[in-house]
């Protein structure tokens, strides 16, 4: 899953320590006595690759630093008739609860979504309203799969805890920027004949984490509206007076890729006659960007060094 923490060098010691005198306690019990029930030790590597958010860590660290004497006394699971510790019962628990609630979050949602896309009032092709009926599908049995577990013992052990350390490990916002990225693509292939495309493509591309991917397009109002303008099999209708491309332009200042854009000709062209430096300060527009590019005789250079094959 795709990191959206900032690691401080804090952060790496207090997990290391967490992750530490976790398997230090279990591996004192099982000396004390052969207690086949205890969890087993984990590994930081693995706990750490688990780790997407600073909330997620903190709750990572403060399940390893539950666990200790008293917590893992052992306790039968009403379900499985399996011995487990009471810590293991707990944060199973936790976590079912977590998966529950990101469950009925997600169903809720996409619910609300196609019963507006059925009155008219959103638009969306019918290729996705047919992915995200499936998609709840899948929700409400995940839902039905955990809850029967508490109720009788249908499903294994095993198989309810890996439903929920998948289920229960998701952050909900995560997700629906996730969600939001790939049905922003989707969209976006409207706009591929426009002049700039393939330069706010290659910024996209280079967006990697998806909660940024999220704040970055929200910086245009242009492209807030990118669903509500997107039609199946029409494009982009913008009831605006402005034209399409006139809009698209606005987008490329508003996210700022003009300005990362002239920044980079600056450097490029750090040696250049005055003339050649002083016309790249004195680009703010798109209008502006692209006139220097296509007007330059080093355009197949510029282009390359931006990293496109065209504007």
């Amino acid at each position: 899953m795709v990191s959206n923490i900032r690691w401080k060098k804090s952060d790496y010691l207090t997990l290391g320590k967490a992750v530490s005198n976790f398997n230090k306690q279990i591996k004192k019990l099982e000396n004390e006595e052969n207690k086949l029930y205890l969890p087993e030790p984990v590994k930081y590597t693995d706990i750490k690759n688990e780790i997407y958010s600073r909330r997620k860590l903190n709750d990572v660290i403060r399940s390893l630093r539950s666990f200790n004497k008293i917590s893992a006394e052992p306790t039968m699971n009403p379900n499985s008739g399996l011995v487990i510790t009471k810590w293991e019962m707990q944060e199973n628990q936790l976590k079912s609860a977590r998966a529950q609630q990101t469950l009925a979050k997600q169903g809720l949602e996409i619910s609300r979504t196609l019963n507006l896309a059925k009155a008219g009032k959103k638009r969306i092709s019918a290729k996705q309203q047919q992915e995200m009926r499936l998609q709840y599908l899948e929700i409400v049995e995940n839902l039905r799969d955990l809850k029967q577990f508490r109720e009788d013992s249908g499903m294994s052990y095993m198989t309810y805890k890996q439903t929920i350390n998948k289920l229960g490990n998701i952050d909900y916002n995560l997700i629906k920027a996730t969600i939001y990225r790939q049905n922003f693509e989707y969209a976006l292939d409207s706009f591929k004949d426009f002049e700039g495309y393939e330069l706010f493509k290659n910024k996209l591309e280079r967006v990697k984490n998806p909660m940024y991917f999220y704040k970055f397009t929200r910086r245009s109002e242009y492209f807030k509206d990118i669903f509500i303008h997107y039609r199946e099999g029409e494009g982009v209708i913008t009831g605006s007076d402005n034209t399409e491309q006139g809009r698209f332009n606005e987008a490329l200042e508003q996210t700022g890729i003009v300005k990362e854009t002239r920044n980079k000709l600056a450097r490029k062209y750090k040696g250049a006659d005055s003339g050649t430096i002083k016309t790249i300060q004195s680009i703010e527009t798109a209008e502006d960007l692209f006139s220097f590019i296509n007007n330059s005789n080093d355009k197949e250079n510029i282009l390359k060094y931006l990293g496109i094959d065209r504007l």
